[in-house]
């Protein structure tokens, strides 16, 4: 469809004209009628350079999550006012049949980014539930509107600090879930296993050492998530520059390193060491080996041999991440509790 501008109610009744042009005319390509796949109303906010990476993206979601994509942005070129949109739509043959997503791309002028929630809740699919995903450099005011009315908002600490994130989960109607804590489920799951023969371990930590490569400028860092999850899951308190306390009222001393290494990306984790007990002493670590795809599971025991494996990290493209952070809920109050304790050590390491 060609792309228009004008005021938010004349361009929301133009846009449902649009999409009903799409659904009502065969797919050209094939001549047959249009079957919509309604999965979901993914809604995503987000500054112009990370459009691209969007619609390739949502493109590739449409293979499993097909529905209706509302892409939106504020443009400081447009009359405050007024807003430019685009509808566009894609179709799969399917079973002597078509089944299609459309895609709505919407810039707000300065002012008219006021009525972000009332545009998107005219043109969401109803009865299908609205996925917000707060893209990188998405303006304050899209972020705060779409998670408010969605049912699931994605965010990316690799992006996007701590502290704001828990900021929008206290504004947010439905549940907040992490890129970053997709990706670092492995890692989270390989730690774990270090106490799986004795839980009560966990509570004789006395130092965690970390390694991971910066984030992108303005982004969480990786460690601050990594010790958030185990601040929350062990109870540690009194957090600083200098550590935490545990709930027997035992120091827990903290370091932070850069970490470069083959395979790592930004905000990527290199290494994690754990340091366990007093009188009894032990050493769990789980780091990237190789080109960093790899990494090796060793725990070391006092008056033991150490015990090493070799375990893969795996690769999964952004498309999955997305889907992931979609889909798997069970992880949404550990990822809550575990962003607030992220947020007070990050409040403490940049202070």
């Amino acid at each position: 469809m060609n792309a228009q501008t004008g005021r938010p109610s004349d361009t929301v009744a133009a846009i449902e004209r649009e999409l009903a042009a799409i659904w009502t005319i065969p797919d050209p390509s094939t001549g047959t009628a249009k079957v919509r796949a309604s999965t979901l109303n993914y809604v995503a906010a987000a500054a112009p350079p990370a459009l691209d990476g969007l619609r390739h993206m949502t493109d590739e979601l449409a293979e499993t999550h097909a529905g209706r994509v509302l892409l939106l942005w504020v443009d400081g070129r447009l009359p405050p006012w007024e807003l430019w949109h685009e509808v566009s739509g894609v179709c799969r043959p399917s079973a002597g049949t078509s089944v299609c997503n459309d895609r709505v791309e919407i810039a707000f002028g300065a002012v008219a980014a006021e009525r972000a929630a009332s545009v998107v809740r005219s043109l969401v699919l109803p009865e299908i539930p609205i996925v917000a995903e707060i893209a990188a450099g998405a303006p304050s005011l899209l972020c705060y509107a779409l998670a408010r009315i969605a049912q699931r908002v994605v965010v990316d600490s690799r992006r996007m600090r701590f502290g704001p994130i828990v900021e929008l989960a206290a504004q947010a109607s439905g549940p907040i879930v992490d890129r970053a804590w997709v990706r670092t489920y492995s890692w989270r799951e390989l730690v774990a296993r270090f106490f799986d023969d004795g839980p009560i371990s966990a509570g004789a930590v006395r130092r965690v050492a970390i390694a991971r490569r910066a984030a992108e400028p303005g982004g969480g860092d990786p460690a601050h998530l990594t010790l958030g999850w185990l601040s929350s899951r062990l109870g540690w308190s009194e957090f600083g520059r200098d550590g935490a306390r545990r709930p027997d009222g035992g120091k827990v001393e903290v370091e932070i390193v850069d970490g470069d290494f083959p395979g790592a990306e930004p905000g990527d984790l290199v290494s994690v060491r754990l340091e366990l007990g007093d009188s009894t002493f032990e050493i769990c670590e789980v780091a990237r080996v190789g080109e960093g795809r790899d990494v090796t599971w060793t725990r070391t025991r006092q008056g033991e041999a150490p015990t090493s494996r070799e375990m893969a990290l795996g690769h999964r493209d952004e498309t999955w991440v997305l889907a992931k952070a979609i889909e798997s809920t069970e992880g949404d109050r550990v990822y809550r509790e575990a962003a607030a304790a992220a947020a007070k050590w990050e409040a403490w390491w940049i202070s």
